[in-house]
């Protein structure tokens, strides 16, 4: 995946850049909301967890994020996805995928919903009325809003207004070529990455959501019990895979 320089240096750094090209090449000028339906994505990495007194390391393999439907409606897009890399955090043995919700507003508002245990009953009413329900999207909602720049926060207004914890920031923006192979991405073409940071004081979070991508990256680290992950995008396309979808391997 593409990790701008001074991202890559804070996330351990390890070098996580995009690259190669397979007959399932995404197509272009998807912008800040890369779902159409079929789109999706798998994602390696590790997870950390403490079990008793014994913190272990899992190396997870496949772990699949796709999109099962659309709606369009006359201010809004929204998708609702089967799947997330922030599953993995707290990862206990057994961990299914959960339920994500993503909105994107016409004045440029990126809305996340991720861990409810409503999101497609919720999407359900979206596409019946077409319309986003009124107490549905706030502040607390807002992943990030375009345009930005580094240094932006997003999140609670009260918790934006004392400085950047407790909300996310931008912490790079950063315009490069693929540096190694993820299956579905062509190797020559410029991608754009934003990393967000959200950091309080007992663990943090980086995301890089990448332009025409989607997420392409995700850390969490926790300051005390281990229940970390970090996970990075492999291959992306246009409709799901021949095989079954990949399970966690130890």
């Amino acid at each position: 995946m593409l990790i701008p320089m001074k991202s890559f240096l804070m996330l351990s750094g390890i070098p996580i850049l995009l690259g190669g090209i397979t007959s399932a090449e995404i197509q272009p000028a998807t912008g800040f909301f890369p779902f159409p339906k079929g789109r999706y994505w798998l994602y390696d990495g590790t997870v950390k967890f403490t079990q008793g007194v014994e913190v272990k390391a899992k190396k997870i393999t496949g772990w699949k994020s796709e999109v099962v439907d659309t709606v369009e409606g006359k201010d809004f897009k929204a998708a609702l996805l089967k799947g997330d890399p922030r599953d993995l955090k707290w990862y206990e043995e057994g961990r299914e995928r959960g339920d994500v919700m993503f909105i994107l507003t016409s004045d440029g508002e990126f809305h996340d919903f991720s861990g409810g245990d409503d999101l497609a009953k919720k999407f359900a009413q979206i596409k019946a009325t077409g319309a986003l329900p009124a107490d549905l999207i706030d502040g607390e909602t807002n992943l990030f809003k375009t345009p930005m720049k580094e240094g932006d926060r997003f999140g609670d207004p009260e918790q934006t207004k004392l400085g950047p914890r407790y909300c996310w920031v931008v912490t790079d923006i950063s315009t490069a070529k693929p540096d190694q192979p993820v299956r579905g991405v062509p190797a020559d073409k410029e991608f754009t990455t934003y990393t967000l940071t959200f950091r309080t004081s007992p663990d943090h979070a980086n995301l890089s959501f990448t332009r025409d991508l989607g997420i392409t990256f995700y850390e969490y680290v926790h300051h005390g019990t281990k229940g970390d992950c970090e996970m990075r995008l492999v291959e992306t396309g246009d409709k799901s895979p021949e095989r079954a979808t990949p399970e966690p391997t130890p």
